[in-house]
């Protein structure tokens, strides 16, 4: 009975007595659910989100209850007992206060996320030891209690957008944990015992305030301390024993009991210097504690007293309290920690970490992911490089790198790299041997300082040999030009064998010669992007461009022109599964001419293996145009003038077609700009919105009316592509014909922008125009953001 109007659920629900599922989402009940529904016994899922309720204690009455969702409800407190329940998730409610219990040990699933939670009771995971899966997202929690440390099959731990500024030690106990997830907090530092942890596979620490990640060698630390504080441990409790045998046999104490009595408090306590172990804390708390019960002992008292404390002193020196680990192994680069061997992605930006943070490498060879986007980087030494073999995702944008190390070998350790995000910093150069990663397939350098000859291609790299590229940002590198350059392949072979010195094969122009002779140039030009087959995000804003670029489809996105000049606005355009476009990106200042008026949209595609992007480029290419065009009729409606020399041009200008044409990109030629806003200055929030909701019902019934078009232009390709793939032969002059009629026929249709549809390109398929696309867009007039 999900999504009606549904105000109350009748206690008479209660006869019910065999339901065994309950949906009752998206309605409008209040307040707390019937008492009946604690009577029925065989419910095993309850479905109550997007409510207004305020309680779900009658929850706690349904023995047989599995599954419990309560998103987007009213619950400010839960305190219930879920006797067999496997999951449960209480996201996006008001909860200040919540206290579960599972008798039955059963809950594996737990959602706390985005509600208003400050802190955990102490005791709220020691009654769910059974529990994999944890999210405390988007809360304001300062700390995680130690009793996590219970929750020893914990696979999945999220506590990202909270205030944490610690961990608990007990976290590091978790040997089944494998994600964890910690973004966005206030963490300053990481207990090195994180090291210890044998399954965790993927750490997100980014946006935090770190200055470093914990390095292997504070475990030698720790072991030190560990055993030293064994070792006083073990004397004092001998002393303390030998002082209680002799005061109840009334002998002289041993001189060694009385040189252990001596001991100096100061020389059992561990340091503490080192804030990110409270283990060692926590041990050196407790020494101060036996130590100080141990000199209690040893004090001249009545015998009645006496053997209480020695007593005391034996359940001391056996107290499984203050066992202390076993002290753990010295790790070296050949005999790693466990974290060594499995981690797989790290990451790290936004942080304070320093040029230090790449010493980590030598410890982390399976790593496969890395951000240490936006941190206070400066080098990237060759000696890091080396142990980045298996790196395939490396994000460093935002920091302040100025070189890449230009040896050789490096290509080498990159070899498995294919994505490098190095944006936002201050490169000059590229170095050659990047054309030697034949795997790169996304390449960021936008932002930099970029100058270099793109010809110089022994010394520098160039982009053509890189013929897997999907994704390429040379944006806002300012000095940065390309231009036209041909080099006959006949060059490289020729310059090959200067520089190999008489027949050798030294010299990086030869090396690359190899490279190139796997695949030949496909064109002289070694300065356009036609090389290029596979690419799908192409990002050249203000740079000078003096080559011809490839054509925009619905699965390659060519950006050149700068939307907003008064900031580096970028580009949001992003590659999805499959490598295809999955979002455009529209940002259009001046929207109607004037100064005050902006809009900016993304449009995502579904996604598909089987479609491209079709849908979502004809609404990145026309949405500005409708929307304007609404917003103008709502303005000539205010003005109540329909004589007015704007609309009378719009009118009658008619091309030699007899269709009509608007000219949006021209402003009116008698008004001023103050006149030209005054009118949008008039529109309200109500109208805005209209033009908005209308723009989307026209952009909808345009595409429900081409639809079939679309669709039928579609299957005659793909039936084309199948009928020239059987038939050896060329195709003969009727079939090509009537393919470029159709051609024709499905391009020209009333969708402005729209690129040419081409029935033998592999870019479309039958499921194009079925795939569909989500939309956000943002009008900003003013100082107000519709």
């Amino acid at each position: 009975i999900s999504l009606n109007r549904i105000t109350a659920i009748p206690d008479a629900i209660s006869s019910l007595v065999n339901l065994v599922k309950l949906n009752i989402m998206g309605n409008s009940l209040t307040g707390n659910l019937p008492s009946g529904l604690g009577r029925l016994s065989k419910l095993e899922e309850l479905d109550v989100r997007q409510n207004r309720l305020q309680d779900l204690s009658i929850t706690s009455e349904l023995a047989g209850l599995r599954l419990l969702y309560t998103e987007s409800n009213m619950v400010t407190r839960a305190h219930m007992e879920l006797t067999c329940a496997a999951s449960i998730s209480l996201r996006s409610n008001k909860l200040t206060q919540c206290h579960l219990t599972n008798p039955a040990h059963t809950l594996v699933f737990l959602d706390l996320s985005r509600n208003q939670l400050t802190e955990l009771p102490s005791d709220t995971f020691i009654h769910l030891p059974m529990l994999e899966h944890l999210v405390l997202d988007s809360n304001h929690i300062v700390s995680i209690p130690p009793s996590v440390g219970n929750l020893s099959n914990l696979v999945h731990l999220s506590c990202a957008n909270n205030i944490l500024s610690l961990l608990p030690f007990e976290l590091t106990r978790l040997e089944k944990l494998a994600t964890l997830d910690l973004h966005n907090n206030n963490l300053k530092v990481l207990p090195p015992e994180i090291w210890l942890m044998p399954k965790l596979t993927s750490i997100n620490l980014s946006s935090n305030l770190l200055e470093q990640f914990p390095h292997p060698s504070m475990l030698d630390n720790l072991r030190r301390q560990q055993g030293t504080s064994s070792s006083v441990r073990a004397v004092a409790a001998a002393a303390a024993a030998a002082a209680a045998a002799a005061q109840r046999n009334n002998t002289k104490m041993p001189i060694s009991g009385r040189v252990g009595n001596s001991i100096q408090l100061s020389s059992i306590s561990l340091p503490t210097t080192r804030q990110t172990s409270p283990m060692v804390r926590a041990t050196s708390e407790a020494g101060v504690d036996a130590m100080n019960q141990s000199t209690d002992s040893l004090a001249p008292s009545s015998s009645e007293r006496m053997r209480n404390r020695s007593t005391d002193a034996g359940r001391l020196a056996h107290s499984p309290s203050l066992v202390i680990p076993v002290p753990v192994k010295r790790y070296t680069v050949s005999d790693p920690p466990p974290l060594s061997l499995s981690l797989r992605e790290l990451r790290m930006g936004d942080n304070n970490l320093d040029d230090d943070v790449f010493s980590l490498m030598a410890f982390l060879p399976e790593l496969r992911i890395l951000n240490l986007s936006y941190n206070e980087l400066y080098d990237l030494p060759p000696s890091t490089m080396a142990h980045m073999r298996k790196i395939n995702e490396l994000y460093l944008s935002g920091t302040q790198i100025s070189t890449i190390p230009e040896e050789e070998p490096n290509a080498a350790f990159w070899r498995s790299l294919r994505l490098l995000n190095i944006n936002g910093n201050k490169l000059q150069t590229l170095p050659s041997w990047l054309a030697k990663i034949h795997g790169l397939s996304v390449l960021d350098v936008g932002s930099n300082v970029l100058k270099y000859n793109i010809t110089n291609w022994p010394y520098d790299w160039n982009w053509n040999w890189n013929t897997g590229l999907k994704y390429l940002n040379f944006s806002y590198n300012e000095r940065f030009e390309i231009k036209g350059a041909h080099l006959h392949t006949k060059v490289f072979h020729d310059h090959a064998k200067l520089m190999g010195n008489s027949g050798s094969s030294n010299g990086p122009a030869r090396d690359l010669f190899n490279f190139i002779a796997k695949e030949p140039p496909k064109s002289d030009c070694v300065s356009d992007f036609y090389q290029l087959t596979d690419l799908r995000v192409l990002g050249l804003l203000q740079l000078t461009i003096m080559v011809p670029l490839p054509d925009e489809m619905p699965n390659r996105r060519i950006r050149t022109t700068d939307p907003i000049k008064q900031v580096k606005y970028g580009i949001a355009d992003t590659l999805g599964r499959d490598d295809r476009v999955s979002a455009w990106d529209l940002a259009k200042s001046r929207l109607r001419m004037t100064d005050d008026e902006c809009l900016f949209g993304l449009f995502h595609a579904r996604e598909s293996s089987t479609s491209s992007s079709a849908i979502s480029k004809y609404l990145c290419d026309n949405f500005s145009y409708l929307f304007r065009e609404e917003l103008e009729k709502i303005t000539d409606q205010i003005q109540g003038d329909d004589s007015d020399p704007r609309h009378a041009s719009q009118q009658i200008s008619v091309d030699s077609d007899g269709k009509k044409t608007v000219n949006f990109a021209q402003s009116p030629t008698v008004s001023t700009s103050e006149d030209s806003t005054a009118p949008a200055s008039q529109l309200t929030e109500e109208q805005v919105q209209a033009a908005l909701r209308r723009t989307f019902l026209t952009l909808n019934k345009d595409l429900g009316t081409h639809n079939r078009q679309l669709i039928a232009a579609a299957a005659a390709a793909e039936a084309y592509t199948a009928r020239t793939a059987r038939i050896p032969t060329p195709a003969v002059s009727g079939d090509v014909t009537a393919s470029e009629n159709h051609r024709l026929g499905s391009a020209d249709m009333n969708m402005p922008g729209r690129s040419s549809y081409d029935p033998k390109s592999a870019e479309y398929t039958n499921s194009d125009y079925q795939g569909g696309s989500t939309a956000v867009v943002a009008y900003l007039h003013g100082r107000t953001l519709h």
